[in-house]
């Protein structure tokens, strides 16, 4: 069997990006502003005066990383040929965060995100980058198909997680048992692992209603009793056609 080095390889890559050595492509985040270079983060940053915040941040990356790493990136470094005097192209996407493009590209380089770590508000954002790349390990979306020919059984998939975000802290629980990752039911609401978070009942009086960790890695709650729900909703999230 051959010996793999997955963490010295995320490490590497990782120091790649942080030095841009090689770099033929510049994604610029944030507002437009005036710039400033810092060599010891990959970053060229502006400042804003009044709250000393950096509110614009240049990213210098590779572009054979992003084609392999982003279907997104492969199509819109197609598109995107010309380049300018220093044979670099250059992508500006004014309408995403420094912080929040900083652990994407962290995560196509190095393939490693902890998102215990992150912020609530900050999660929501990412989850919304992360969809708008294609990332679907990061865009919140659950991995679970074909739900009309499953009525009335379970669906198995490693790829499930359940969320809560309370009081500014985020908690991620992913399914520990595959087999039980959720149950399709015409009658029902959702159902993840049978108990982790679970509406079979009237969920607006709290009946039929559970959050107990059985399938999942942790709780989401800290109570295990029933509750209420007002609302919930169900959509799926389609590619929009230029």
């Amino acid at each position: 069997m051959p010996t793999k080095f997955y963490d010295k390889l995320s490490q590497d890559f990782t120091k790649l990006l942080e030095l841009g050595d090689g770099y033929d492509v510049i994604i610029n985040v944030g507002d437009d502003n005036g710039e400033e270079y810092d060599s010891k983060t990959n970053q060229m940053g502006s400042v804003d005066e009044d709250t000393n915040k950096k509110i614009k941040t240049s990213f210098k990356l590779h572009s054979a990383i992003l084609r392999f790493r982003s279907e997104y990136f492969n199509k819109e470094l197609t598109d995107l040929s010309p380049r300018n005097s220093e044979n670099v192209i250059e992508i500006r996407k004014k309408h995403i965060k420094p912080e929040v493009f900083g652990v994407i590209v962290k995560y196509l380089y190095g393939g490693i995100i902890a998102l215990e770590n992150l912020e609530a508000s900050m999660i929501f954002e990412l989850m919304v980058a992360a969809n708008e790349f294609f990332l679907d390990e990061l865009d919140g979306k659950n991995s679970i198909k074909n739900t009309k020919s499953r009525q009335d059984n379970w669906s198995s998939t490693r790829d499930s997680f359940i969320f809560s975000l309370s009081e500014g802290k985020c908690i991620l629980s992913r399914v520990s048992n595959p087999g039980y990752a959720f149950y399709y039911n015409a009658r029902w609401g959702p159902n993840f692992g049978n108990h982790d978070l679970k509406m079979t009942g009237n969920y607006r009086n709290g009946k039929g209603t559970e959050c107990k960790q059985v399938n999942y890695e942790k709780p989401i709650r800290k109570s295990n009793g029933p509750f209420s729900i007002d609302d919930y909703e169900v959509f799926e999230v389609c590619q929009r056609k230029e």
